[in-house]
């Protein structure tokens, strides 16, 4: 099953070329992203997307890494801003 995954409504995105911070408003932790993690978090600071859509646009952007490794990069990515609560799920219907 596929879910939506939307940016959790605590987090501001402060973005400076390719670098991210995020800073949780609920906790007050700041985070400073990796350029996967910032990529993620940018595309559903505009928008909720299903994780097979955000998985499509980040990886055309990344075209050079092999897809194994890129595709284990972005699931444990995603796991960690999960874990993190920076970012949610709602199941798609």
């Amino acid at each position: 099953m596929d879910v939506t995954l939307y940016l959790s409504p605590e987090i501001a995105l402060h973005s400076w070329s390719s670098e991210y911070v995020v800073y949780d408003r609920a906790n007050g932790d700041t985070r400073l992203l990796d350029h996967m993690a910032g990529g993620i978090v940018e595309l559903l600071s505009m928008q909720d997307q299903s994780q097979d859509m955000l998985s499509r646009t980040l990886r055309s952007r990344e075209s050079h890494v092999p897809e194994e490794e890129w595709s284990a990069e972005f699931e444990a990515c995603v796991a960690n801003l999960l874990a993190l609560d920076i970012i949610r799920t709602s199941p798609n219907c």
